[in-house]
């Protein structure tokens, strides 16, 4: 059994290899997005501070949200719902590295219409909480600049 199992896995690892060479000049290069998932990026991060929905999205490509979503998943791996999601919360993780802004202060920027529904979105994809986020990135980058993080702002 054990001779037999050694044979299949050389087998397969030749077959492996003839296939890589006879692709050799293929290139794996990324290939850029088609135009209308690139003009429904260029529209929601144009518009991030906006109530942005994958329809108006999808508006601005020239297409509908159900064919837009099936370009976001065979393009970018993830539906168009969840690509805006993350890129409202990345956006708003460099608000919340970069400044003192409030934590509704940025949900609203970042067009969250209040602060629990972005701090739960928040988590749900950091698995921490967007002060506990701010928190770790300052002291971040105090151990990179061996300067204090800004004193918290005065809450009133």
């Amino acid at each position: 059994p054990w001779t037999c199992h050694n044979e299949v896995s050389a087998s397969a690892y030749s077959i492996i290899l003839t296939l890589a060479e006879s692709a050799g000049d293929l290139s794996l290069e990324p290939v850029a997005p088609p135009a209308r998932v690139q003009d429904a990026v260029r529209a929601a991060l144009a518009h991030l501070h906006e109530k942005v929905t994958v329809s108006s999205m999808a508006r601005a490509a020239g297409c509908t949200p159900d064919h837009l979503n099936r370009l976001f998943a065979r393009h970018l791996g993830m539906s168009s719902h969840h690509w805006l999601a993350r890129a409202k919360l990345s956006h708003a993780a460099t608000r919340l590295a970069a400044t003192r802004m409030k934590v509704h202060e940025i949900a609203e920027s970042v067009g969250y219409a209040n602060a629990y529904c972005f701090c739960h979105a928040f988590k749900h994809l950091t698995r921490m909480s967007p002060l506990a986020f701010r928190r770790k990135a300052w002291l971040a980058g105090r151990a990179r600049t061996a300067s204090p993080p800004p004193p918290p702002r005065p809450t009133h």
